[in-house]
């Protein structure tokens, strides 16, 4: 299951990158600055670190918030006070909510699914090699 982890995991990344090159028209290293490498941490403690319903919903909350919210009602001098509003909002769930906002909530149909993938066990393997020299 790890490696089928990373790999649908690269194909979102992969996916997510190229459609913001589409949306921007070019990719450029200072696009990616050290403020923006929070988001996705931000988006997992706001979501909860075991709750896929939690942190898609915490994603286009995110989003919704980054690129509406933000943008469109607070003044110019706003992007400075960023670095003094996210830890605290961080910090804030973290104390009130440890286990995100959802909290244990999923879906049904992923409540489901869920446990019958934890019962599986991984495939057995010889664990003990003899070297002989």
């Amino acid at each position: 299951y790890k490696i089928i982890a990373l790999v649908l995991g690269s194909f979102l990344a992969g996916l997510a990158d190229g459609l913001y090159a589409h949306i921007n028209g070019f990719l450029h290293p200072d696009t990616f600055n050290f403020i923006k490498s929070f988001d996705p941490m931000i988006v997992i403690v706001f979501g909860g670190l075991g709750s896929i319903t939690g942190t898609v919903f915490a994603a286009f909350a995110w989003a919704l918030v980054l690129e509406g919210v933000l943008r469109l009602f607070l003044p110019q001098g706003f992007e400075t006070w960023r670095f003094v509003v996210y830890p605290l909002l961080l910090l804030i769930t973290m104390l009130l909510r440890p286990k995100g906002i959802f909290g244990d909530f999923e879906i049904p149909f992923l409540r489901q699914v869920l446990p019958k993938l934890r019962q599986r066990k991984p495939a057995e393997t010889d664990s003990a090699v003899e070297v002989h020299s």
